[in-house]
């Protein structure tokens, strides 16, 4: 199925509706009561590329911003956040209530993918097998649990914007 979604690109409609179940079904991060953004970029641009927007996260919440990082471990790309974050000894595995106290406290925090969609894990084997980017590298950015008021969203292909775009409206 993963590999028919790339073959023919999934639409708008089969992207919103993964979207509305992955966070009818994730694990509750405690709102907070500000503004808070989210900096994410789907991966799979199949340059071998770093990752930047975990960087990014952290400069912005140096500057003053509140930032709600939602990722993953990398699989179709060089590194995910959660690769990023653990090369630098961060303990990416903290409970929301944690996470939520770093983001009120020094204005960014991690949310990794794998705790707030359980039902994930049983992709990623098969994630990890294709070494291809899917429909999650799209799905992925839209699924923060903590529901952030604002995005900045990088997409591995210009052709994505648009729909993407329609999907955080």
């Amino acid at each position: 199925m993963l590999i028919a979604l790339k073959v023919r690109e999934a639409n708008t409609e089969e992207i919103s509706g993964a979207v509305a179940a992955s966070l009818q079904n994730a694990k509750a991060f405690p709102y907070p009561n500000y503004p808070f953004a989210d900096i994410v970029g789907t991966g799979g641009n199949g340059q071998n590329t770093i990752n930047i927007s975990t960087t990014s996260a952290i400069v912005a919440a140096s500057m003053g911003a509140k930032i709600a990082k939602h990722g993953n471990r990398s699989v179709s790309s060089k590194s995910g956040a959660s690769d990023v974050l653990t090369a630098l000894g961060v303990n990416v595995n903290v409970t929301p209530e944690q996470a939520r106290q770093a983001l009120d406290e020094i204005g960014v925090c991690f949310l990794f993918a794998q705790q707030y969609h359980s039902g994930f894990r049983h992709v990623a084997p098969v994630r990890a097998t294709l070494k291809t980017r899917t429909i999650f590298n799209i799905l992925g950015p839209l699924i923060n649990p903590a529901r952030p008021t604002y995005h900045l969203l990088g997409v591995y292909a210009p052709e994505l914007f648009e729909g993407t775009f329609l999907l955080l409206v």
